[in-house]
């Protein structure tokens, strides 16, 4: 299904809007990760909701802001960890793991990688929900037409010095093959910011089981 949406996450503000019915799909609510989290607000609903959260980013501020925004009880169950989630290795299992609008911004090996990684840390029975732009995506196509292109379904940004990789359909349900899916869903987003102004994204929302 495809539909229109306005805006609703930006570098981990608010909650997904999904994110309660993805827990309730946990068969155990224990342990959750959360890879690339921002201001973190996704994090807080989970610890709200009982889980002990692993919440990993890159941004230094970023994560310190989130961890100085908490109360205390709420921060004692979150395990703030600053790393670039290509390079983070679970050492836990995990009932949860989710990693929202952060997967598009690496190259597909390493996308592999880092998914690979979220397999082998999910638990029998655990959940995976991911967000990414898919190869419809508005920006994507502006960055061809600007001669940008460095892969299938990839592209090079100069402003940030890195390869992105805008996502499939069937190229999802690869990467997940083995696993249940729970839910599909591909839709457009508007979205705004500066330099870009007014654009639209493409966006791919998976819900997987671990059989």
């Amino acid at each position: 299904m495809i539909k229109n949406t306005s805006a609703d996450i930006k570098w981990g503000t608010k909650i997904n809007s999904k994110l309660s019915r993805v827990v309730s799909y946990c068969a155990r609510k224990e342990t959750a990760l959360d890879l690339g989290c921002g201001l973190g607000a996704n994090s807080r609903f989970l610890a709200e909701k009982y889980f002990n959260v692993t919440s990993v980013d890159y941004d230094k501020t970023l994560l310190s802001d989130f961890k100085n925004s908490l109360p205390n009880d709420i921060a004692e169950k979150i395990n703030f960890i600053d790393a670039d989630i290509k390079d983070f290795v679970p050492t836990k299992q995990y009932d949860l793991i989710i990693a929202l609008f952060v997967l598009h911004f690496f190259k597909i090996e390493t996308v592999k990688n880092i998914i690979d990684k979220m397999k082998y840390s999910l638990r029998s029975g655990g959940i995976i929900f991911i967000s990414v732009f898919g190869n419809q995506d508005e920006e994507y196509h502006n960055l061809i037409h600007k001669g940008l292109q460095s892969g299938k379904n990839e592209v090079y940004s100069r402003k940030l010095n890195k390869t992105f990789h805008y996502f499939e359909k069937n190229e999802i349900k690869y990467l997940f093959k083995g696993y249940e899916f729970i839910e599909y869903e591909e839709y457009k987003k508007t979205d705004f910011h500066p330099p870009i102004g007014n654009h639209t994204h493409f966006i791919i929302d998976v819900v997987v089981k671990k059989m």
